[in-house]
């Protein structure tokens, strides 16, 4: 499945033209009203001590930092469950986020004017935040093999 431009255009929106208000993105809905994808990026729920995210057969995205998600929880001990995310869990969670190219991993305080948690950025997302950031910017070991180094001669100078 692409990412196209269109998809982008709600997270991107000026405050001012964006139909839902400043800084909102909206779920994608299945036919059967199942919540998937805000934009071009992946739902995570956070619920009872698990991580929830729907199934690639769901139009889900297979995206690298889905992935990576996947995989910063797992080693954390937080359980994983790929399953259909009914629209309701969204205002129930505990913590939710979400994942994407763009979004890399970002925070969701609310849905439909509903405050998921408590309003911000709870430790589960946070902790998977700060260890995606601390890979992807070098600052511990990337035991993923996530990262390909690109050699740089310092004598040479860099420019456009």
């Amino acid at each position: 499945m692409a990412e196209a431009a269109p998809d982008y255009a709600p997270l991107c929106a000026p405050p001012d033209r964006n139909p839902r208000g400043p800084r909102t993105a909206f779920p994608a809905l299945s036919c059967d009203t199942h919540a998937h994808i805000v934009g071009p990026a992946t739902l995570f729920p956070y619920v009872k001590e698990r991580i929830y995210t729907p199934p690639l057969g769901n139009s889900g995205l297979p995206c690298i930092t889905r992935n990576s998600v996947i995989h910063i929880a797992q080693e954390l001990g937080i359980p994983i469950v790929e399953q259909i995310i009914p629209r309701e869990m969204l205002y129930i969670c505990d913590e939710l986020f979400f994942s994407g190219t763009a979004a890399e991993i970002t925070p969701i305080r609310s849905v439909d004017k509903i405050t998921v948690g408590h309003g911000v950025a709870g430790p589960i997302t946070k902790g998977i935040r700060k260890e995606f950031y601390s890979i992807v910017n070098g600052m511990v070991e990337d035991r993923f093999g996530w990262l390909t180094p690109v050699p740089v001669n310092a004598k040479q100078p860099v420019g456009v």
